[in-house]
């Protein structure tokens, strides 16, 4: 191709033809040059389209390897095939088909024909190469070819990771007491990998690292005091957890995780919330969200279907994991986690972005089973297992889309979107109805279930109250101002913050407030209150002097969780409005005659779009 022109467009006539000015057919010789007895320098300029390579470097250099894999073959019966290849990359380079001489018919078969016909071993190389060409054959197959040396990304960091035995008691806390809470791994497949780096050096992957780094940071993040200082030698273990967040977002650029796709990135992002959102690095995980969204679609997460369970199969557990349906369905079921959760960080930003990435109607992964990762054995929805908290949630964020659907509808009217407010949020309280027992409050414990349920319970039920709150955000402050009309918004909505509040006072000397999630919920839910409070007074509506105690004391609790960015932000902006609360002689509250309700939306909306 060195010494083919480049040029915008494709020749449309032979040499002589554009030479005559006439008209040419663009065959070999062409009718032109056979009446003037010059057939013998017909030829067809070809160029490189330059628009054509620049929008299309990938496809042609992927044809090019397929060409070069067809070639090598022995096989006679490729010829076909590498045929079409050629001419495609013609197609692609020049524009226009090889020239072919007028007298040559050569016999091409259709697409599906040579598919037919080819079952060697190079075509399967041929199709699989193929198929790279625009997804991925298998999401467990892919990322693995030209990504760096993990261990020399391992070796720049080797002083920074823990040894051994620390790193252990971190993974282990993760897997038993934080697993439940985004569940994108198998926990005993992870196990064993880790198991080898600490044995060996060796890893799975290079962007196996940035899982590892995600999971060592969010479990030294939310690891107990108690337990930090007898394992680690110090009190709490979040400014190492701060460092290995930054070694891991690094890790993914250095192993170019948007390029070379993997599904230990996506599980790297997602756990990794559990460290951003509190140090305040929520705007850059959203984006990194939206970019694995995108990747799994690419690695087909989107399009899995569910398939039976033969009685062998079901009769497996995770000691014959080598077998390879038993591995199978291990990576199946984690597809189908990694890929709701995804759903669900999209689903949940609807009603303040006002719309969705990925259309319900779009995709066929179902919801992931409720199994023990030990067997992946479906059990019934009032089993706890790992997932059972997942799957509540998943069910809550299907509704999002519909609400904004309704909302958005071009021929809505005001009286109609409230409606279909109060309709999306009849559906959400059907949900908590038929909760499973074990995560309601009020249920008794049983010393059977796993230790990490009571976390689960509080965390859906702070969360379940959050989405009540936020399927109401289109009317919530209509509600304060105008509580005739939507006086159901405003008593939902606060009887929701209650809740939340009352919730996060409950459990506020437990470790379960680590969780960023709590803290910056029950900052949303004080605002609800404050506006029920200074509407009150504005309104000249009976006031609960309570509430005012219930916001000190919460305010209170909450400086007391100085570590989470969300909670010191909307403590500041709540002390900053209650300075003065009470109400000079005049009737007119000094300083805040009216609420900044910019910011407090504002709020709102950052502190609950990222991490449900």
């Amino acid at each position: 191709m060195a010494s083919t022109r480049i040029s915008q467009r494709a020749a449309l006539s032979c040499t002589e033809c554009r030479r005559r000015k006439v008209r040419c057919d663009r065959a070999v010789p062409c009718r032109q040059c056979v009446k003037q007895g010059s057939e013998h320098s017909c030829t067809v300029e070809r160029v490189s389209l330059s628009t054509r390579q620049t929008k299309s470097r990938q496809e042609i250099s992927f044809l090019r390897q397929l060409q070069s894999v067809l070639a090598s073959s022995p096989a006679t019966a490729q010829q076909d095939a590498l045929g079409l290849v050629t001419r495609r990359l013609s197609v692609l380079e020049t524009g226009q088909e090889p020239p072919q001489s007028r007298g040559e018919q050569p016999e091409i078969k259709g697409f599906s024909d040579v598919l037919n016909d080819q079952v060697d071993d190079a075509f399967d190389t041929a199709m699989t190469l193929m198929r790279l060409g625009r997804g991925y054959p298998d999401p467990t197959d892919c990322g693995r070819n030209g990504a760096p040396e993990p261990k020399l990304i391992l070796s720049a960091w080797s002083g920074q990771l823990p040894e051994a035995l620390r790193a252990r008691h971190l993974v282990q806390y993760y897997l038993d007491n934080l697993n439940w809470h985004h569940n994108v791994i198998h926990s005993p497949e992870f196990l064993r990998q880790c198991e080898q780096y600490w044995a060996t050096g060796d890893v799975v992957g290079a962007q196996w690292i940035s899982l590892y780094l995600s999971v060592l940071g969010a479990a030294a993040w939310n690891f107990p005091q108690a337990l930090s200082e007898p394992v680690f030698g110090q009190g709490n273990m979040r400014s190492q957890a701060a460092l290995w967040h930054e070694q891991m977002v690094r890790s993914l650029w250095e192993t170019e995780f948007m390029a070379k796709h993997s599904m230990h990135s996506i599980q790297a992002v997602i756990i990794s919330s559990m460290v951003a959102h509190p140090l305040g690095h929520g705007v850059r995980h959203m984006v990194l969200l939206n970019s694995c969204l995108r990747i799994a679609q690419c690695l087909g997460l989107a399009e899995q279907r569910k398939q039976p369970l033969s009685a062998h199969d079901a009769e497996m557990s995770y000691q014959t994991v080598s077998e390879p349906r038993f591995s199978r369905r291990v990576a199946e079921e984690v597809t189908r986690r990694i890929w709701w959760q995804l759903l669900v960080q999209d689903y949940f930003l609807v009603p303040m972005a006002g719309s969705y990435g990925v259309n319900p109607e779009h995709f066929s992964t179902p919801l992931p089973t409720n199994c023990h990762d030990s067997d992946v054995i479906e059990r019934p929805l009032e089993v706890p297992t790992v997932s059972s908290y997942c799957i509540a949630l998943a069910k809550m964020a299907r509704l999002m889309p519909l609400l904004i659907d309704g909302l958005r509808s071009p021929s809505s009217t005001r009286e109609s979107q409230y409606k279909h407010v109060q309709y999306v949020d009849s559906l959400m309280r059907n949900l908590v109805s038929e909760l499973p027992p074990f995560l309601k409050p009020g249920t008794a414990e049983d010393p059977r279930w796993p230790s990490w349920v009571p976390w689960a319970r509080t965390a859906l039920t702070i969360s379940a109250a959050d989405k009540i709150i936020l399927i109401h955000r289109s009317f919530l402050i209509k509600s304060f101002q105008d509580p005739v009309t939507y006086g159901f918004t405003r008593r939902t909505c606060v009887s929701a913050a209650m809740t939340i509040l009352n919730e996060f006072h409950r459990v506020k000397t437990s470790d379960v407030v680590n969780l960023w999630i709590v803290p910056t919920f029950t900052v949303g839910a004080a605002i609800v209150i404050y506006l029920d409070w200074i509407y009150g007074i504005k309104n000249d509506t009976s006031v609960d002097p309570a509430s005012l105690d219930l916001l000190h004391n919460t305010l209170s609790a909450l400086k007391l969780l100085d570590h989470d960015f969300s909670s010191r932000r909307g403590v500041a902006m709540l002390e900053g409005l209650l300075v003065q609360e009470a109400p000079q002689d005049d009737g007119e509250l000094a300083g805040i005659t009216t609420p900044d309700l910019e910011g407090l939306m504002a709020y709102l909306a950052e502190s609950t779009v990222w991490e449900h």
